[in-house]
């Protein structure tokens, strides 16, 4: 990938900010452009599950989140192949990667509360019921869902 394009930045140029953080920023924005881009080009329905991984020497690598995505984005790539090479220069080819998101794992509360602390919700529950009522049902719900059977 050419980063030629980039300003080179001495020390004092850009508003305080470091040479090297600078041209980070300035790949970062790149990036965020091109993958603009991207999605521009791609169907709407693909859009959310397709992003923009790199470029290897001329061909784009675009990432798909599922079975689905790849084989649609990979169906459809003849179509949308010329659009895509246009986003950056030196580009020749597309390639789709499958890279499957897991799901987020099921939380599970392993919170457990001492007697001690479960009577003492219930007695504050008690004493803020008339000033605060709902305050005084939320930590008598809680020390409800905490007392052991």
């Amino acid at each position: 990938m050419d980063f030629n394009h980039l300003k080179r930045v001495g020390p004092g140029d850009g508003a305080g900010v470091p040479a090297h953080l600078h041209n980070l920023l300035q790949i970062s924005r790149y990036w965020q452009k091109l993958d603009k881009e991207v999605g521009r080009i791609l169907p709407a329905n693909l859009r959310p599950y397709v992003r923009t991984a790199c470029i290897e020497g001329d061909v784009l690598v675009l990432l798909a989140a599922n079975s689905m995505a790849a084989s649609r984005l990979k169906m459809l790539l003849p179509a949308l192949q010329p659009s895509l090479v246009a986003v950056h220069e030196g580009l020749s080819s597309v390639r789709v990667r499958l890279v499957p998101q897991t799901p987020e794992a099921e939380r599970v509360n392993r919170l457990e509360l001492s007697e001690t602390a479960v009577a003492n919700f219930e007695q504050t529950a008690e004493c803020l019921a008339e000033r605060h009522p709902k305050l005084a049902q939320a930590l008598a719900r809680l020390a409800q869902k905490h007392r052991k059977p």
